[in-house]
């Protein structure tokens, strides 16, 4: 896999950015006036080369989490949407925001002609006095 995800784009911009970091702080090194021994510059590639492992293995582990969070996220949506209960979340001003399917068939109205309307528009009257304290 070496740290692509599928259907990722390369990021040239993301790069060219990080070549002139990488240029900056090799400019402002000491060691950029001095060369390198054989030996400094062998601990320098390990390291860069135990780094990229660690990179890899991090984004391993990322592409994981995410197979588990959207597999989560899925049940979450089937139990929301397939429910026998109808459930809908409101604004803090009382207007649908979303609704599974069984509350759409118990109201009759279609989902998209739901959202943004007033839960109290479907509350009998008598009943919104109650409501207030």
């Amino acid at each position: 896999m070496r740290g692509k995800v599928e259907g990722a784009e390369p990021l040239p911009e993301l790069r060219r950015q990080a070549e002139a970091i990488l240029r900056d702080r090799i400019a402002a090194s000491p060691c950029s006036k001095a060369s390198l021994s054989a030996a400094d510059a062998l601990r320098a590639l390990h390291e860069l080369s135990v780094h990229q492992i660690e990179l890899e293995m991090q984004n391993e582990e990322l592409q994981q989490t995410l197979v588990e969070v959207e597999a989560g996220r899925e049940r979450y949506s089937n139990f929301y949407d397939l429910s026998p209960v109808g459930f809908c979340s409101l604004s803090d001003q009382g207007m649908f925001i979303e609704a599974n399917m069984t509350l759409v068939r118990m109201l009759g109205i279609p989902l998209n002609d739901l959202v943004g309307v007033p839960i109290t528009r479907f509350i009998f009257t008598e009943d919104l006095k109650t409501l207030d304290p």
